[in-house]
């Protein structure tokens, strides 16, 4: 048998156990001290690329007589097309901005769920060179009460997106087929 002040015990532990605590969004994110970005370049291909922990990679991508793209590249395969927003979101160390809708753009099922043409994947670059994140916020797949936000962060960008710009400029204009027919 049990004594009084155990029993008192439980039942005063047993409401907070039965409410539902609420749902926290899961926040894809390199941190101020593991945030890298990568740039490679050739004559012809530039690539800048940046490590989403947890979720994937993202690339900003140009190939000779092509124009810029940006995806990700997730480590599984998402199970689902949802519709997402991307977002110009401050950086925690800027008070004075707010968050700003960019547009809405689509994930789509498989392992590369996202596949932006040159006009997105330019704001992107714009964003993080004013040193903002890029954020693109969805529903979870498993649970829609819930929120994903992938996130890219501007530490560490400045000087790779050099790189990046510099090889841009010197890229042939013609691309791998316009030199075929020679």
């Amino acid at each position: 048998m049990r004594s009084w002040p155990g029993i008192l015990i439980l039942l005063l532990a047993w409401p907070i156990n039965a409410v539902a605590l609420p749902f926290s969004d899961e926040i894809y994110v390199a941190d101020e001290h593991n945030s890298e970005w990568h740039f490679s370049g050739t004559k012809v291909k530039c690539e800048l690329r940046h490590e989403i922990p947890g979720f994937g990679t993202a690339y900003f991508l140009r190939r000779a007589g092509q124009t810029l793209s940006f995806h990700i590249d997730s480590f599984q395969p998402t199970p689902s097309a949802v519709d997402a927003e991307l977002r110009e979101v401050s950086p925690a160390w800027v008070y004075d901005e707010p968050d700003m809708l960019v547009e809405s753009v689509t994930l789509n099922n498989g392992l590369r769920p996202l596949l932006l043409k040159r006009k997105q994947a330019t704001r992107i670059l714009a964003s993080l060179d004013r040193g903002m994140l890029s954020s693109i916020d969805f529903p979870d797949w498993d649970d829609a009460r819930k929120r994903v936000h992938l996130q890219l962060s501007p530490v560490y960008f400045q000087t790779p997106y050099q790189d990046f710009r510099k090889c841009l400029k010197q890229l042939s204009a013609k691309g791998f087929t316009d030199y075929q027919s020679y």
